[in-house]
C-alpha cells in the first residue's frame, strides 16, 4: 500500500524502497515484484534490475493476464540492456 501510495506522488525512489520491503517480507509477492519491474523499467531506469523482477512476477503468475505485456518489456529491457554494453571497440 505504502508504495502504490508512493507511485501516486510521484516518489518512485520511495515506492521502490516500500516495495523493496515488501518482497523482503514476502518474497513470493508478485504484485510488488511486477511493480518493481514497473518501476525499474519506465521511471527509475535499471534494466537488469526489471529483467529480474518481470521474471520473478512470470515464475510466481505464470497465467497472468499481463503476461505477453511483461514478456514484451522483458524483451524490450533486454534490447536496452545489450545496447549499454561496451563491446571494447
Amino acid at each position: 500500500m505504502a508504495g502504490k501510495g508512493r507511485v501516486n506522488t510521484m516518489d518512485f525512489k520511495g515506492a521502490i524502497e516500500s516495495f523493496e520491503k515488501a518482497v523482503e517480507v514476502n518474497p513470493k509477492s508478485a504484485a510488488a515484484h511486477f511493480e518493481l519491474g514497473w518501476l525499474y523499467d519506465q521511471k527509475e531506469p535499471d534494466p537488469a534490475a526489471a529483467i529480474y523482477h518481470y521474471e520473478r512476477y512470470l515464475k510466481l503468475l505464470p497465467n497472468s493476464a499481463k503476461e505477453d505485456m511483461v514478456k514484451t518489456r522483458v524483451l524490450a529491457c533486454k534490447q536496452q540492456l545489450a545496447q549499454s554494453v561496451s563491446w571494447g571497440r
